[in-house]
């Protein structure tokens, strides 16, 4: 880690995580594949309901996007959280969603749902789907969160490294 200059803001001290969202659909859903999604999408313009947890959260931005680059007109359904929107989509209130990996894998191995594709740049080890950029080549729909520690603006240069390298040590045991 490097660190120069006068910091006026959180000085980044190490990245924790990286992922990204599954596009998922309950597991009885005629959409196989997000193309799919999209053809289904085209047919019936405002017909198909997806959910998130809240207006900006990264599944709402998920979909935005993928219906931006498609040119689609999708009906979002904001949620108060995301735990709300799986139970709405196994009722049919909702056709497809963007959930982030750990909350959406333990249904996916239940049966109860189905991975279309995800918003990482590469394929996610254990989950099979492709991409959304090896599916629609478009790479604003490469999504991808994290998680990171900080410290304070004026943390000493030897202090940052010495945490980065904890961190590091950390992470890969």
């Amino acid at each position: 880690v490097a660190v120069t200059g006068v910091q006026t803001c959180a000085l980044p001290i190490s990245q924790l995580t990286i992922g990204g969202s599954l596009l998922v659909v309950p597991a009885d859903s005629p959409y196989k594949t997000v193309e799919d999604v999209v053809a289904a999408a085209r047919a019936a313009p405002g017909k198909l309901n997806y959910g998130s947890g809240g207006a900006g959260t990264p599944s709402h931005m998920a979909m935005a996007t993928l219906a931006a680059v498609n040119n689609l007109n999708l009906v979002h359904v904001p949620y108060k959280n995301s735990g709300d929107v799986v139970p709405a989509m196994l009722r049919g209130d909702l056709q497809v969603s963007f959930q982030v990996q750990t909350f959406a894998m333990p249904f996916v191995r239940s049966g109860k749902l189905r991975v279309l594709a995800v918003t990482t740049g590469a394929r996610l080890p254990g989950v099979d789907a492709p991409t959304l950029l090896e599916s629609l080549k478009n790479d604003l729909l490469v999504q991808e969160t994290w998680a990171g520690v900080s410290g304070a603006p004026k943390t000493p240069a030897p202090i940052v490294r010495r945490l980065h390298a904890g961190i590091a040590k950390a992470v890969t045991d």
